[in-house]
């Protein structure tokens, strides 16, 4: 079964690895929207502590798989999701014109 692994890396980039794969950028200084054809939606945020987070708004078809992130070991969250994505669309609250990702 297909899988995406979603997590931020630096302080400006998030990584979507697997069946869907794509270097995105969100906003470090707010809150970050990331909705999955499965009907998945994530929030995603770069902390005080410089870890980025990532939590589930909505659970969609897909199972997932969190491992969350350590400040001390300097690790983001981890999000797997395993079952069929066909896109994602990342953006913030209010934002008309977010950013797109699709499978290749």
């Amino acid at each position: 079964m297909a899988e995406t692994v979603i997590y931020g890396a630096s302080d400006d980039l998030l990584e979507l690895e697997g069946q869907l794969s794509e270097e995105l950028n969100p906003s470090s200084d707010e809150k970050n929207l990331l909705a999955l054809s499965d009907g998945t939606l994530l929030e995603i945020w770069y902390d005080d502590d410089g870890i980025w987070r990532i939590r589930s708004l909505a659970k969609g078809a897909c199972q997932q798989n969190f491992l969350q992130g350590s400040v001390e070991d300097d690790t983001p969250d981890k999000l797997t999701l395993t079952g069929d994505l066909r896109w994602a669309v990342l953006g913030q609250r209010g934002q008309y014109n977010p950013v797109w990702a699709s499978k290749r």
